[in-house]
């Protein structure tokens, strides 16, 4: 079955009643801006979004309510269009409040009409998210960067999909090396079913804490660590099990020797055939 068009002509008044309709009914921004870029008219959308009357906008150059740092840049775009015909552009706009709007442009020029037609959509909330996550990423990235604590993230069956710096440093791993093994790979074997255990069992954004967990070194060696577990495996962004590791075997073996110690001095004092005593000076 064939799909019949039909051809309807328009008369000059016509196709301006047309499209004063496609102006104030269109959600974007249009406006219409003169070779000399004066704008010549606007939608009720442009009025809308940016704050001021049309008897304010009409007449006045399209720079004036362009953001400073953003002018240059735009006047260059605005020479292209007349000389290329079309394109493209994000800028920053200042409403009537003062606050600022970034808008994305497509232009068009018309020679006949000596007229550039722009639309444009108020992105703002889509740059401020972007700028937002771009802020938290840098935020995360210092953090992990310059921290000497491991940061890992492992899928659902406990293998890494990230390591922090952290991970070579301390425990002397590549960290693109360990992507996709087995945490506990590492994990000291008398420690691993419990630890497997109690993993298994965190309900979704618990945090698990091992007060001592031991873990291999690439040299071999079993380190002693203060390790957090984090289930994020529904968290978009994650979908895994965060884990914060602290090496502190040093400090562990700080306190053997200082409780072995104890022991000792202890054992003497209780045992010995003497008398003994402690004195307290000052006392």
């Amino acid at each position: 079955m064939k799909t019949q068009t039909r051809s309807v002509n328009l008369n000059s008044a016509d196709v301006l009643a047309l499209a004063d309709n496609i102006m104030e009914s269109s959600l974007d921004l249009i406006c219409l801006v003169g070779a000399d870029h004066k704008i010549k008219a606007v939608n009720k959308a442009t009025l809308d979004t940016l704050g001021y009357t049309e008897a304010e906008l009409i007449g006045n150059e399209i720079f004036n309510f362009i953001h400073h740092e953003d002018v240059e840049r735009t006047k260059e775009i605005a020479d292209a269009v007349m000389k290329e015909g079309s394109s493209k552009n994000l800028n920053r706009y200042v409403c009537k409040d003062g606050s600022l709007v970034y808008l994305e442009w497509s232009a068009k020029w018309n020679e006949a009409a000596q007229l550039r037609f722009g639309i444009a959509r108020d992105v703002t909330q889509r740059i401020v998210a972007e700028n937002s996550l771009k802020q938290s990423e840098e935020r995360f990235k210092s953090l992990v960067e310059f921290s000497t604590d491991i940061i890992s993230i492992l899928d659902a069956n406990f293998c890494f999909t990230y390591t922090s710096p952290a991970m070579h440093s301390v425990m002397g791993y590549d960290g693109q090396k360990l992507l996709g093994r087995n945490f506990f790979e590492f994990t000291h074997p008398d420690e691993k079913a419990q630890a497997l255990h109690k993993i298994e069992s965190v309900a979704l954004q618990q945090k698990l804490f091992f007060s001592m967990l031991t873990l291999r070194h690439a040299n071999g060696e079993w380190r002693s660590t203060e390790t957090t577990i984090v289930n994020k495996l529904q968290q978009s962004g994650i979908l895994g099990y965060v884990v914060n590791s602290r090496d502190i075997t040093e400090r562990k073996i700080a306190e053997d020797e200082l409780h072995n110690a104890k022991e000792i001095y202890v054992s003497l004092f209780d045992n010995s055939p003497a008398p003994m005593f402690v004195w307290a000076f000052g006392s």
